[in-house]
């Protein structure tokens, strides 16, 4: 099963929110807890950042529950975690993913039990991978093996522990604890109660031979964070044609890597800075509140005490008799020091995430500054799209070698996200050398084909014969 692939899913809610981490969860799962809550919950926006109330938004000293509920009110998180999240997958999927050598057998249609195609299913897992830096996919299939194998996808908050193993010489793969949030109803469906179940994915050696089988053990626990119980529920043994996997089919998603080991997310940064601008926002907002309006005051009667104030444009402040009445108006810089902070916060992230945040910082940079900035954010695309592709490309082969293709076609089988944000920045210049390097025999069709295809001057439809008819057309 699929387990709190989207974001607003209640899998994550579950996972994230429901009791303490086992004392069994691997360190590195222990050490990014408090990240990953803070990138969710940027994600998820204003009204899950709010309903934490002082967890992101402290209360200012001497304020009362009624004075922080405005605070909070009139505070303002102006979410840049999500839209930068969108534009690289935007930029990911310009184009449709490329599948080479598909087999026809293989249902790219329904790759998941739940139904979503490859396509749906391909920009899911890179959402995780560019917002928390993390996502497991496990090629699985019903104990019965009559339908095709599905991929179970895990988010980073379910991936619970890990483990290497030196196995016929070479370090692989050996352990990985799952955690599945099951949900239970009672007959007439009024209550809703949620545990958690773990799935574990580890290799046995077979004593009779020393060989390696993969198995699948299943925990049931009681509630959402409970301690794995003694015995497994269940046990798992897949196999194709009767013979046991000598593997783990598991892949990580990570942002530069496929590897096992936790890759910090590539929004963390820009997380931080939004909960920054957030409560600087907060603190704008609350000043503006008691200075934009003006306060009335007048002289009192003589004998008369002064009472407390309170500052708002519904009261009159008394003063000392003889006074002329008038009005308390708000001057100085106070405020303005609040709105350069926010600036500066926003062309920090702006920055970070890629030119996201139109604020006009870009008008006096020269062209080699704006090429530099392109080039470090096309640097994170890039490999983030590699290890994409990697995973995505393991999984469908693992797919097809399991639903009985051939070796030659399981290697044949590519599937690979689309590139042209490389080619962002190319110019007349790069395509005339294009082209002259091509007409002195520097390079042949086939290049010139591939580059311009990816660079998006020829449509997809249009295949290297296609082009190359057009060329010889174009030459008489």
């Amino acid at each position: 099963m699929s387990f709190g692939l989207q974001p607003n899913d209640k899998s994550v809610e579950l996972a994230v929110r429901l009791g303490s981490l086992p004392a069994w969860a691997h360190p590195e799962r222990v050490y990014w807890q408090w990240e990953w809550i803070q990138i969710r919950d940027g994600f998820q926006g204003e009204i899950e950042v709010k309903r934490k109330n002082d967890l992101y938004l402290r209360k200012l000293e001497g304020m009362t529950r009624k004075e922080y509920k405005a605070y909070l009110e009139r505070a303002v998180f102006f979410n840049m975690i999500k839209p930068t999240t969108s534009k690289f997958i935007g930029s990911l999927f310009r184009r449709p993913a490329k599948l080479t050598a598909l087999p026809a057998r293989l249902p790219v249609t329904a790759i998941t039990r739940e139904g979503i195609d490859l396509v749906q299913y391909g920009r899911l897992v890179a959402q995780e991978q560019v917002l928390m830096g993390r996502v497991g996919a496990l090629l699985d299939m019903d104990p019965a093996g009559i339908k095709a194998p599905y991929i179970s996808t895990y988010i980073a908050e379910n991936i619970m522990d890990w483990a290497y193993q030196v196995v016929e010489g070479r370090v692989v793969l050996s352990d990985v604890v799952l955690r599945e949030i099951r949900e239970d109803r009672n007959d007439d469906w009024q209550v809703r109660t949620y545990r958690a179940q773990y799935r574990r994915l580890k290799l046995v050696q077979d004593p009779s031979d020393d060989s390696w089988f993969y198995t699948q053990y299943v925990y049931d626990t009681a509630d959402a964070s409970g301690t794995i119980t003694a015995e497994p529920t269940e046990t798992i043994v897949p196999t194709r044609n009767g013979v046991p996997f000598s593997f783990i089919p598991f892949v990580f998603f990570g942002a530069l890597s496929n590897q096992p080991s936790v890759e910090s997310s590539p929004l963390y940064d820009i997380a931080k800075l939004n909960f920054s601008h957030y409560r600087t926002y907060a603190h704008l907002e609350h000043g503006r509140n008691y200075t934009a309006l003006p306060i009335y005051y007048v002289p009192t009667g003589e004998g008369d005490e002064k009472g407390e104030y309170e500052i708002g444009p519904s009261v009159v402040w008394q003063v000392a008799p003889g006074q002329k009445p008038g009005i308390l108006e708000f001057h100085g810089q106070g405020l303005m020091t609040l709105e350069r902070a926010l600036s500066e916060k926003e062309r920090q992230i702006e920055s970070i995430g890629g030119k996201l945040m139109d604020s006009g910082g870009k008008t006096g940079q020269s062209d080699k500054v704006v090429q530099s900035e392109a080039a470090n954010e096309t640097s994170v695309l890039l490999a983030l799209a590699l290890v994409h592709d990697q995973g995505m490309t393991q999984l469908l082969r693992w797919m097809a070698w399991w639903m009985g293709c051939t070796d030659a076609e399981v290697a044949a089988l590519g599937y690979e996200t689309n590139k042209s944000f490389v080619f962002d920045n190319t110019g007349a210049r790069e395509f005339r050398a294009i082209q002259s390097m091509y007409l002195d025999g520097v390079i042949p069709v086939e290049v010139v084909y591939d580059y311009l295809l990816r660079a998006e001057v020829i449509p997809d439809w249009m295949d290297l014969n296609t082009f190359t008819g057009y060329l010889k057309s174009a030459s008489h």
